[in-house]
């Protein structure tokens, strides 16, 4: 219909303003109802543009869904590849496995045949190089025994000696650094001092000083102490009292009358004297730490004695000192037979030379590395029912009681531990509480005295008690049983603990026994190859 068409249509149905109906009710237009054509223009547009939001959006969905299947589908590739080669890997195992024995015997036979193809004349040129002058050849390992064997025999001695230092000082040298500028001390000597804190240490972990203490009897031992004292104290007593004339109790002095009736002055003082001592003694007994400070006073004891330390070491470690030299002969002699074969193959002077070191180095590291290792007992590859262990270890039974019968007699017998006492690092603990008991027994008889004399008089008494209890000290001993208590605690140390009581001295310098071996091995090879 044309726009002109639409107006006369509209005009023939009375929508023009003041006429009625055929009713006669007004009519009115309303422009509204028809609808302009932009406006469905623009409907048309936001259908077409929903349309087309849909159709990205379900795009979108159908991309995502790839997506999300491509992933799965190099997901699922990828763990399949993983199962192919853990498989291949597994299968190539199991060849190895199966094919290496093989592999192995056809090496062999290709090396063999090499050997008898290739250096047939070679061998032959030895062989008869061999027979030509077989008691000359026999000697390199016989000489790389006996050789190896002195070297060894010559570590060894370096181990403990000189027990001081023997050289030339130009240069300073380090406490505990056996070797000088020019010069040498014993491995266990220069490090006497270390050694003696680490095996104090050691024996304190072994026994419990105040149960020993406790074993002494302490009136019995206040009495055998007395008869020592005694003539100091009187002689100071006496002393004292002719310088205190004036006192009101002068007639009780040592000379008057009354107390020399009947010997009354001597049975006083030996009275007097053993209750004080008595007391003292249980002190110490309850509190021995508060007197005796046995980790330093031993360890300088230790240090001082250097020869006693290294007795103890030589008697723990006979056995394994031995073994050390005598790996050197065999080991030298089996190294020497290889040595002998290169040298019929290639004779520069060197090879024999390189050969003793080689000879020198591996007999000492093998023979130190077997003193000591294994810690544990482990069984032998392929043997099982076989057991093996460091030698040492082997021998904890046999040592425990050696180290205990020579630390005993040498650092901690009944004569040194009166020592600590009297001279020690905590002497003045001992000062102290006997100076406190006798003015407490003997004030009355000598009221004028002042601290400092009764200190004066404990330190003259403390002083002579190592010589006192000269006559007890078996019978201390005896009772004590510091021995038999240090034996059964070092039998029952685990392998591991009980290793490092003798393993110290080669480990401090193990690089230096070896450098020695292997120094002097080659200079015995050098020697050595001006005779062929």
């Amino acid at each position: 219909m044309t726009r002109f068409g639409a107006w006369a249509a509209l005009m023939l149905t009375g929508s023009c303003k003041g006429f009625q109906g055929s009713q006669g009710v007004p009519v009115t237009t309303h422009r509204n109802h028809i609808r302009p054509r932009s406006h469905l223009v623009k409907l048309s547009r936001q259908g077409a543009a929903l349309s087309f939001e849909k159709s990205i959006e379900d795009a979108n969905n159908q991309a995502r869904k790839a997506a999300l299947t491509l992933e799965k589908r190099i997901e699922d590739a990828n763990v399949q590849a993983k199962k192919a080669a853990l498989a291949a890997a597994s299968t190539i195992t199991q060849l190895k496995k199966k094919l290496r024995p093989r592999i192995y015997l056809a090496s062999t036979i290709a090396l063999v045949l090499l050997w008898e193809v290739g250096h047939r004349s070679i061998r032959i040129d030895a062989w008869n190089k061999f027979l030509g002058a077989w008691k000359m050849y026999l000697t390199i390992p016989l000489i790389a025994g006996i050789v190896n064997m002195i070297t060894n025999k010559i570590s060894v001695w370096m181990i403990f000696n000189p027990l001081e230092y023997a050289g030339k000082t130009w240069l300073p040298r380090p406490e505990g650094q056996p070797l000088g500028f020019l010069g040498w001390q014993g491995i266990v000597p220069a490090k006497a001092r270390k050694m003696g804190r680490d095996i104090t240490k050691t024996l304190l972990t072994l026994v419990d000083v105040k149960t020993v203490l406790a074993r002494l009897d302490t009136k019995e031992l206040a009495q055998s102490l007395v008869p020592g004292l005694e003539p100091v104290l009187d002689k100071w007593v006496r002393g004292r009292v002719q310088e205190q004339l004036g006192s009101p109790l002068m007639p009780l002095r040592p000379d008057s009358k009354l107390y020399s009736l009947n010997g009354l002055y001597e049975s006083t003082l030996r009275t007097k004297l053993g209750e004080c001592v008595a007391r003292v003694v249980a002190q110490i007994q309850a509190d021995p730490i508060r007197f005796l400070d046995l980790e330093t006073s031993v360890g300088e004891e230790i240090y001082k004695d250097k020869a006693s330390l290294v007795q103890l070491f030589q008697t723990c470690g006979r056995s394994e000192l031995k073994f050390i030299v005598y790996a050197g002969l065999w080991g030298g002699f089996a190294l020497g037979l290889l040595q002998m074969s290169f040298w019929l193959l290639y004779t520069p002077v060197w090879s024999l030379v390189l050969g003793g070191a080689a000879v020198g180095y591996l007999t000492d590291l093998i023979a130190l590395k077997l003193m000591f290792e294994p810690v544990q007992p482990r069984p032998l590859p392929g043997f099982p029912k076989i057991r093996i262990q460091g030698l040492f270890l082997t021998r904890q039974y046999e040592v425990s009681a050696q180290f205990a019968e020579i630390a005993c007699a040498k650092w901690l017998s009944a004569p040194k531990l009166w020592q600590y006492l009297a001279s020690g690092p905590r002497c003045a603990a001992l000062h102290e509480a006997v100076g406190r008991e006798l003015q407490g027994e003997l004030a009355w008889l000598l009221p004028r005295l002042d601290e400092a004399a009764w200190a004066e008089l404990a330190g003259e008494l403390c002083a002579l008690l190592p010589s006192a209890a000269e006559p007890l000290t078996a019978r201390m001993e005896e009772k004590m049983e510091l021995r038999r208590d240090m034996t059964a605690a070092m039998r029952e140390m685990s392998p591991s603990s009980f290793e490092r009581v003798l393993h110290p001295i080669f480990e401090e310098d193990e690089a230096t026994l070896i450098a020695v071996g292997t120094i002097l091995g080659a200079a015995a090879g050098f020697v050595q190859a001006g005779f062929y």
